[in-house]
């Protein structure tokens, strides 16, 4: 099965992705698109998994390094964010929040991962099945409903982001 399939056409990236495959071996591979690197503006990505799995959907930023082996992918460190549609959970800096109303990824499900990166007022969004699940991580702000502050920019105003991935193989 081929790991990346288009799940949209309306605005196509026009430049060619690379994958960087040095995190794709193992228990819980990430796939980062690694020649993308976002620093301002509004942008937009979706993943269609075909079967039911675990999978964590996300942004990442420099220093950002999954570990495979031990299950840690996007969203388990300080340097990425992800929605994990299969537990319906929030993750950032390895601790897991719950994403109100009970939502939960199935089979053949669509999900979209936005980032409105700009500064101090950047922001990660979810969507499912064209569903607007609504403002996930905002920097400086509370993560789901709990008092715990979201910071955006771990590497100060120079972040810079990409699409990440990771997923029970």
């Amino acid at each position: 099965m081929n790991v990346i399939q288009e799940c949209g056409n309306k605005h196509q990236f026009k430049g060619r992705v690379y994958m960087n495959d040095s995190y794709s071996h193992g228990a819980f591979p990430t796939f980062i698109v690694g020649n993308l690197q976002l620093r301002e503006g509004n942008w937009y990505y979706c993943v269609k998994l075909p079967y039911a799995g675990l999978i964590q959907i996300g942004w990442a930023t420099s220093g950002f390094t999954p570990r495979s082996s031990e299950g840690l992918g996007v969203g388990d460190d300080e340097y990425s964010w992800s929605f994990d549609g299969s537990r319906g959970v929030l993750f950032s800096k390895r601790k897991s929040y719950l994403l109100p109303g009970h939502i939960r990824m199935q089979p053949n499900d669509v999900c979209g991962c936005g980032i409105g990166i700009n500064g101090q007022n950047t922001r990660i969004k979810y969507w499912l099945n064209g569903k607007y699940l609504g403002t996930t991580f905002e920097h400086q702000s509370d993560i789901a409903s709990t008092t715990v502050k979201c910071n955006l920019l771990p590497n100060g105003s120079n972040t810079t982001y990409f699409p990440s991935v990771s997923m029970n193989a």
